[in-house]
């Protein structure tokens, strides 16, 4: 507990570490939590095949892979808090885009399309997520800074399990 403790210490000292946190723990509770919804919205709302509902599932993910690349080749300049905060916002916009475009004649594939578009937000969400926790982090305090941010992400986990599934099994 002491470990916890310092770094939570540690983070109230630094404006960006408190900002990285809250920004977790948003995006996490109310940002990630989409993927919950998208089984029953590939089986009773698009009326897609379990397979279609994997594709759907897989894009957010494959963005970020592909966007993962590209700032690995071209990293973003500028303060990494910037960068967190912008992916936060733009997963945000990404997820109520496809709330938007879902409710179109033909949803499936422009949904499809903006969670894959998503992913790139999500990538620099994740990817600085990290940099900006080791780049101010004294080498001690690294791992419990680690912990506190994984604790930030747990907190949806938590949620969840509070919580039972109401989406009918097929």
């Amino acid at each position: 507990m002491t470990d916890l403790r310092d770094a939570v210490a540690f983070a109230r000292a630094s404006k960006t570490l408190a900002a990285l946190l809250g920004i977790t723990v948003v995006t996490n509770l109310f940002g990630y939590s989409y993927g919950a919804l998208l089984t029953p919205l590939g089986l009773h709302v698009f009326k897609v095949s379990s397979a279609m509902v994997g594709a759907l599932a897989s894009a957010e993910p494959a963005g970020s892979r592909v966007a993962g690349v590209v700032i690995a080749l071209r990293t973003p300049r500028g303060r990494p808090i910037f960068w967190l905060a912008t992916g936060a916002a733009a997963l945000f916009l990404a997820l109520g885009l496809a709330s938007l475009v879902g409710r179109s004649e033909h949803p499936f594939v422009p949904v499809l399309a903006v969670l894959f578009v998503g992913g790139f937000a999500s990538a620099l969400y994740n990817i600085f997520q990290t940099t900006i926790v080791i780049d101010p982090t004294p080498d001690l305090l690294r791992s419990r800074m680690m912990g506190l941010v994984t604790v930030c992400i747990g907190t949806l986990g938590h949620l969840e399990r509070r919580s039972p599934a109401r989406c009918p099994a097929h």
